[in-house]
């Protein structure tokens, strides 16, 4: 298949996602239940040998299980299986969830299509579900617009992605890799040797990303919205560049990567659609917008740290006691703890938007 054929579930950027404006439509959806414990318990059993990706998964926050509550009762065993299925470990339930939930928000409705004719839950493309779809539920039919197919197809269909991301060579998280490919087509992944710098696409791999984060979280942890979250979701979009030193600024990587006060530009200039440009340097951004007290701190403030003696670092705080940054050269781009190695040191917390 051409990149174009297979962008999204079969479907180029914006041409297919239904997304919230859909709505959610819980209509029943009937399960073989006793088929489908079987089939959990056979997949689950037959998942071993795991490939091993090319870059460590993001921390415990953004894999595994989904929380109670988060998704309808009618997809909770299917994105089990789907992700049981898969031999490559990043492909968890909860991305799954998040990733639905990005598509069409859970709508079971038959008649749910897109302009471009994308169908279902999981919104496939007819070329891409002659491809992918299979009669899972075992009702008959390979339908869309059924729930176990459309999920279970969808695993395939990411798994397979993420196959590909480990084997391209392509530095950044698989998993951001292949929602890129799910969403714009492997092909345009392989041609900007990353994640393309189509907006949607972008947004689209941060959003689930984020979303994931939330859906395994308890109530308490999940970030604050708004322009907070926006900046956070851009920085996180980003996950998987190398640092570069001086690399980065308003318009997105350059030489292939960021630097921690690069990223940190970017991320708000981004979330902020050009209304608010950082100065260049941590030193510099350590002025920028207003103090807050550590106690106050919010997703998307800036952490300035002194752990040079010259407030040689920056990150965005990403809410539950973590940072999104760059850290150093030989690391790329990622979410990690504030305690332990960060904590010994002085913080200004800056709020910028």
């Amino acid at each position: 298949m051409t990149a174009p054929a297979v962008a999204g579930a079969g479907a180029g950027p914006r041409a297919r996602t239904v997304g919230l404006l859909a709505g959610v439509a819980l209509a029943p959806v009937l399960v073989p239940l006793a088929f489908l414990i079987l089939f959990i318990a056979a997949v689950a059993a037959g998942a071993g040998g795991h490939d091993q990706g090319q870059t460590a998964t993001a921390p415990g926050a953004y894999t595994g299980q989904i929380a109670d509550g988060q998704v309808p009762a009618t997809f909770a065993p299917w994105l089990t299986a789907a992700a049981a299925a898969c031999r490559n470990p990043e492909l968890t339930p909860v991305l799954l969830a998040a990733q639905v939930r990005a598509e069409s928000n859970f709508n079971t409705s038959r008649t749910l299509v897109s302009p471009a004719g994308a169908m279902g839950s999981a919104q496939f493309m007819p070329s891409a579900w002659a491809t992918w779809g299979r009669d899972d539920d075992h009702n008959g039919r390979a339908d869309p617009y059924d729930v176990g197919d459309a999920v279970m197809s969808q695993g395939r269909y990411m798994c397979a992605l993420i196959g590909k991301a480990k084997a391209s060579g392509i530095l950044g998280d698989v998993r951001a890799l292949a929602l890129a490919g799910y969403n714009a087509g492997w092909g345009r992944v392989q041609a900007a040797h990353g994640i393309p710098a189509i907006p949607e696409t972008r947004a689209y791999v941060a959003k689930i990303l984020t979303w994931a984060q939330q859906m395994t979280l308890s109530p308490d942890q999940i970030p604050a919205t708004g322009i907070g979250a926006a900046i956070v979701n851009a920085a996180l979009a980003e996950q998987g560049l190398p640092y570069v030193w001086g690399g980065g600024g308003v318009h997105g990587p350059t030489a292939g990567g960021f630097d921690c006060s690069g990223l940190t530009q970017y991320a708000v200039y981004a979330a902020t659609h050009g209304r608010i440009t950082l100065p260049r340097t941590s030193q510099q951004q350590r002025t920028a917008g207003v103090p807050i007290p550590r106690a106050q701190m919010q997703p998307g403030d800036l952490i300035v740290i002194n752990n040079d003696g010259n407030w040689g670092h920056v990150g965005i705080y990403a809410g539950s006691g973590r940072m999104v940054n760059a850290p150093k050269p030989g690391r790329p781009i990622d979410v990690e703890e504030l305690a332990g190695y960060w904590a010994k040191f002085p913080w200004d917390i800056r709020r910028v938007a």
